[in-house]
């Protein structure tokens, strides 16, 4: 879901009416100000269920709170030895480390902090030569504050910001503000990290059945509300026993991981459905797409797979398909699966590595 750009705007009726109309001026009514803020910031971020999105929307939102020059997001990463970059904004990237590496120490020297704190006061600290010194290849940009994340005393990134584009310095108040906001992003980045977890296979980051099923019954519902065709392909690497029985499975699992990236980049992002069906079976739902459109998707797909050399052995991985659409070849989630696996299994018959829809005719006139 597309979120958007976070805004200090507001519109009369969409807020309480103690803090409805238009920004309240700080100077005046701090305590209101914040309240605004707060709200605004939360509803964004409630609108939002991926990750990634959050991370552009909570840096968005930190540096325009804060009206500063630039800003930049890390995130621990998945092995929890290094913050990577994952979003920057006002600062060319290629200038700053992609990463930091977490030394000995460092997670309990941030938990010490807690709060925000300048880059300044940073510097002479003892520890900070052991505990985060990759954090000096940051010196060149000229950093103004440091934002540690947390999650329940887990510590999961760290925000950095520029000077601010006035010239001032942060208040008392501005440092409360900003926790209670970072606070906020941390909450919303970890709840869509746990939904992300719960959806997704681990291995290819692609759907998980469950969420396939209902997401398919729920297209199927609109498809005959609006008459739009539904177009189903199930996908299954060849021979891909090989490859675990030569290779080892976590070569497999790679080169699984591999081939959900190339079924992600072939299909529409917010709007394909693509799930791993189930060891190297996949699986994808193309709403308003007819049986000509999803065979050409397909098509990509299985041309993409085989010119790919996978491993370090460039070893050659080919995938077959089948489709079925809806209503031309099924009236149900269960008759679209049933069949699209028929158009499958004669894939592997005619001799694997090709893509064969339902209804043969259709393939004919493709």
């Amino acid at each position: 879901m597309e979120g958007e750009p976070f805004s200090l705007q507001a519109t009369p009726g969409e807020l309480p009416k103690s803090i409805s109309g238009n920004i309240p001026d700080p100077e005046q009514d701090r305590k209101t100000y914040n309240l605004f803020i707060l709200y605004q910031a939360s509803r964004a971020l409630s609108a939002v269920l991926e990750v990634e999105e959050l991370l552009e929307l909570s840096l968005d939102m930190t540096t325009e709170v804060m009206n500063t020059a630039w800003g930049l997001f890390y995130l621990m990463s998945e092995e929890q030895d290094a913050l990577e970059l994952r979003k920057s904004k006002g600062i060319d990237a290629k200038t700053i480390p992609s990463s930091l590496h977490l030394a000995e120490g460092m997670v309990d020297w941030a938990k010490g902090k807690m709060e925000p704190f300048s880059f300044d006061e940073l510097i002479p600290e003892m520890p900070f030569s052991r505990s985060f010194p990759d954090l000096r290849n940051l010196t060149q940009a000229n950093p103004y504050f440091l934002i540690p994340i947390f999650h329940q005393l887990r510590f999961i990134g760290l925000i950095v910001l520029g000077r601010r584009l006035d010239g001032g310095v942060f208040t008392e108040n501005d440092l409360e503000l900003l926790s209670t906001l970072v606070s906020l992003s941390a909450n919303a980045i970890m709840n869509a990290h746990l939904y992300e977890l719960a959806i997704l296979d681990g291995t290819t980051k692609l759907f998980v059945v469950r969420y396939f099923r209902q997401r398919m019954r729920e297209e199927i519902k609109r498809a005959s509300r609006y008459t739009q065709p539904l177009t189903l392909l199930m996908l299954d690497l060849d021979l891909f026993k090989l490859v675990n029985d030569t290779y080892g499975h976590p070569s497999g699992d790679k080169v699984l991981a591999d081939v959900g990236a190339i079924v992600r980049k072939c299909t529409r992002e917010y709007v394909d459905i693509p799930c791993r069906y189930g060891g190297e079976e996949f699986a994808v739902l193309l709403p308003e797409t007819d049986t000509e459109g999803g065979y050409h998707v397909a098509e990509r797909i299985r041309k993409m797979i085989d010119k790919t050399r996978f491993l370090k052995e460039n070893i050659r991985i080919t995938i077959s398909a089948g489709l079925a659409s809806y209503p031309t070849d099924a009236d149900t989630d269960e008759e679209l699966v049933e069949r699209a696996d028929l158009a499958l299994y004669e894939a592997k018959r005619l001799g694997r590595n090709r893509v064969v829809a339902h209804d043969q005719s259709a393939i004919h006139i493709i």
